[in-house]
């Protein structure tokens, strides 16, 4: 970028953004400038190896919004936004927005990470050793993503099914724009639905909040009860959502 001479007009002259990220992890890290009116002014994508990083930006005079997303482990980040591929779960996204002065020279920036997922295991209990699991769970929602730079949820369809290891399967979700998350205990023998559990709506009753600036992980306990009631009837089973926690 061409530099500005002391004698020359600098008010065309760029400001120059010095951030600084504290958060030791490795992945792709994306800054983004914004104007007020949602013109994008500067984009830089690094990808980040351990330890703290700080980097300098020359940016478009003005009261701009600063995107900042960081995805350990992830592959990409759109222009105007952040999706999740239908059958896959989210990444795990954490991301700071705000407004920054950039009107003058120079301007600097603690850029804060905040945790824009949330984890959900589904925990089997009761499930003895040795014993067959005849279902396996399905996670739907009607949010796929986030929108830049608000990072607001999107609407769209989202499903994963999360294998079972140790009685336990995890699933990362994005933030939530309504409460229609749900969970269905599907059989293992035909795909049917056996069960299906609103979370979404239980999470609300519970004071779940989904516009916290960090998401807290929620658990959710199955207690899978084989029963025999006497010699010579088959065993039946029965399935209690049993505790949810968050």
């Amino acid at each position: 970028m061409a530099s500005c001479s002391v004698l020359e007009n600098r008010g065309q002259c760029p400001c120059k953004v010095e951030l600084e990220m504290e958060e030791e992890g490795t992945g792709l890290l994306v800054y983004s400038f914004w104007a007020e009116d949602g013109e994008v002014l500067k984009s830089k994508t690094i990808s980040k190896a351990p330890g703290p990083l700080k980097t300098k930006i020359y940016v478009k005079k003005g009261l701009n919004v600063l995107c900042s997303v960081w995805i350990p482990g992830g592959q990409s980040v759109g222009e105007h936004s952040v999706t999740i591929p239908y059958g896959t779960q989210a990444d795990s996204l954490y991301a700071m927005v705000g407004k920054l002065d950039c009107r003058a020279e120079t301007a600097e920036c603690k850029v804060k990470m905040h945790k824009n997922f949330a984890t959900l295991s589904i925990i089997f209990k009761n499930v003895h050793q040795g014993t067959t699991f005849d279902y396996y769970p399905e996670v739907y929602a009607d949010t796929y993503g986030i929108e830049l730079p608000s990072l607001r949820p999107l609407k769209g369809e989202f499903r994963f099914t999360p294998p079972i290891e140790s009685n336990r399967a995890e699933c990362r979700l994005p933030r939530q724009c309504s409460n229609e998350l749900s969970i269905m205990l599907k059989r293992r023998s035909d795909g049917g639905k056996e069960y299906e559990l609103p979370l979404g709506r239980e999470l609300e009753e519970a004071g779940y909040d989904w516009t916290a600036e960090d998401l807290a992980d929620v658990e959710v306990v199955v207690d899978y009860v084989r029963m025999q009631p006497g010699i010579g009837v088959a065993p039946w089973d029965e399935i209690i959502i049993d505790e949810i926690y968050y």
